[in-house]
């Protein structure tokens, strides 16, 4: 994923989202954005994104800058044993939050938190 300014102008809230584009690809982790249905509200968090997650009752429950890990939790790939992928909870992922539990962090995407991303 790429890389963002630091400029901070842009402030995204809704449903934090493991989303893919196609089956059989990795999932994305990605911030729904309130308000706009469909895969056009899907914003795909980026490296440099500021992300506040809340609990249920709207408390922030994670804040922290998103800063993706591609090494933690590759495993071999069974449809091919020459390629290594990433995975956690059963589902083969596209980087990781580097330093975070990643059975922690694919439950906030797959509990569809509230949140917000500046960038």
């Amino acid at each position: 994923m790429a890389d963002q300014p630091k400029s901070r102008n842009l402030k995204i809230e809704g449903t934090l989202e493991a989303w893919t584009p196609d089956v059989g690809e990795p999932l994305l982790w990605t911030i729904h954005e309130a308000g706009r249905p469909g895969p056009e509200g899907v914003r795909p968090l980026l490296n440099g994104d500021i992300l506040i997650v809340h609990d249920w009752a709207g408390v922030p429950i994670w804040v922290g800058t998103v800063e993706f890990d591609f090494e933690t939790g590759l495993q071999r790939d069974p449809t091919d044993p020459s390629s290594m992928r990433q995975a956690v909870a059963g589902y083969w992922v596209h980087g990781l939050q580097k330093g975070e539990d990643p059975e922690l962090w694919a439950r906030m995407f797959f509990e569809h938190r509230y949140a917000i991303v500046k960038r």
